[in-house]
């Protein structure tokens, strides 16, 4: 009896000992979990800090692309203004390079109107004549570019457009014929010789000549180089 109470008493000094040995291990358990507990409430306040800062950070994000949303539009309203501008400034440059052909276009013309422009010429030789009378002896020129041409054919070339005056004297042994001037192919005055034996003829006219018009005395008959010559000057 003794020996089996001994035993008992060995299993339960075992029991207590178990019990105090999971008692010691339940409180490290507990420990830790307290320390995980309080590490983790300290994660959770990190979490939540974190949180909060990365909302802050998003607000500010926000914020960002609202302000680059804005430029982006103030950039394209400067773009469209500067568009604007660029057309208006080639439609200036455009009307400043018409005033300026227009200025310049004045300009020529003003010293056109200033120019002077005359010739007298008279007929070298007698001859008999059956188109243009030729003027070969040049007494006065004035402004006159193409007088080679004009001693050749007798045909006056107008280089300035403007209002212009025509001379002629022909002395002529025929009898009542006619004498014309012609700017280019169109008759603009007529004269006709007398019955003498040797008759002055005047023709004159008033006419506008445009650039490269031709002017010019035309017969068909004889015509004496004696008194016989043409003035043609610009009067306006």
């Amino acid at each position: 009896m003794e020996s089996k109470q001994n035993a008992t008493n060995v299993e339960v000094l075992n029991a207590l000992s178990e019990i105090k040995t999971l008692d010691g291990k339940f409180a490290q358990e507990s420990d830790k979990i307290k320390t995980l507990v309080g590490n983790f409430a300290q994660e959770s306040v990190k979490h939540k800090t974190i949180e909060s800062k990365f909302a802050g950070e998003s607000v500010k994000i926000k914020t960002l692309e609202d302000k680059f949303a804005e430029k982006s539009v103030n950039i394209r309203t400067l773009e469209s203004k500067f568009a604007q501008e660029s057309v208006k400034i080639k439609t200036l440059e455009g009307k400043f390079a018409e005033f300026g052909a227009i200025t310049k276009n004045l300009k020529r013309q003003v010293a056109d109107n200033r120019r002077k422009v005359a010739i007298t010429a008279c007929v070298s030789s007698s001859a008999s004549y059956f188109g243009s009378v030729t003027f070969s002896n040049v007494q006065t020129q004035i402004g006159i570019h193409n007088s080679a041409a004009f001693k050749s054919n007798g045909k006056f070339v107008c280089e300035i457009p403007s209002l212009y005056y025509i001379s002629a004297y022909i002395r002529t042994s025929t009898k009542n014929s006619a004498f014309y001037l012609y700017k280019n192919n169109k008759q603009i005055s007529r004269s006709a010789s007398g019955s003498g034996t040797y008759t002055d003829v005047p023709i004159s006219a008033v006419v506008e000549l445009q650039t490269n018009d031709k002017l010019y005395v035309q017969v068909y008959h004889s015509v004496f180089a004696t008194n016989s010559c043409v003035t043609i000057a610009k009067i306006n």
